[in-house]
């Protein structure tokens, strides 16, 4: 499973130098997430750090 960001994205790059996968990059309108590369951070943080570090509630979740 990997995370997504959602349009609620401020592209404020709070995720982006975190991400201990280097998973997350600038999109086009938003920030993007390459499920090959994200773990959901298993392993290393108790919850996926993106969520914790993005200031909009929401704006990151699980994928479909």
């Amino acid at each position: 499973m990997a995370m997504k960001i959602l349009s609620d994205c401020i592209s404020c790059a709070a995720c982006e130098d975190d991400c201990p996968n280097d998973a997350i990059s600038r999109g086009d309108d938003v920030f993007e997430v390459d499920a090959k590369l994200c773990t959901e951070c298993a392993g290393e943080h108790d919850s996926p750090r993106c969520v914790e570090l993005c200031p909009i509630e929401g704006a990151i979740v699980k994928a479909a």
